[in-house]
C-alpha cells in the first residue's frame, strides 16, 4: 500500500468539542435579570406607598379626633377662646389629609 491511500484524521483531537456560548440564552438571562430587578424596585416603592397611605389615614383620624375634642370642650367649659381658632385649623388640616 502507498501512502497516498491513507486518509488522514479528520475528527478533532478532543473528545468533545468546545462549544460556542448560546447567545440566545446569554439574552434571555440578561433579560430576567433585568426584569428580576425592577420587580425588586416596584415592590419596594409599592411598601413606601403603602406606609404612607396608613400614615395620611391616620393623621387624617387623629386631626378629626382632636377637633372633635375642642369643639366639645369649647361648648362645654370656658375653652370656647382657645377651642374655636384650633377647632377651625385642626379641622381644616384634618380635611386636607382626607382629601388627599
Amino acid at each position: 500500500m502507498s501512502s497516498a491511500n491513507v486518509l488522514t484524521p479528520t475528527a478533532p483531537p478532543e473528545p468533545y468539542p468546545q462549544l460556542q456560548p448560546d447567545f440566545r440564552m446569554q439574552k434571555i438571562n440578561e433579560i430576567s435579570a433585568a426584569l428580576n430587578s425592577e420587580v425588586s424596585h416596584y415592590r419596594a416603592v409599592a411598601k413606601k406607598y403603602k406606609r404612607a397611605k396608613t400614615f395620611v389615614k391616620l393623621s387624617a383620624a387623629g386631626f378629626t379626633a382632636l377637633s372633635a375634642a375642642f369643639s366639645s370642650a369649647s361648648f362645654v367649659s370656658a375653652l370656647s377662646v382657645v377651642g374655636l381658632p384650633a377647632t377651625i385649623s385642626l379641622g381644616g388640616v384634618g380635611g386636607a389629609f382626607a382629601l388627599t
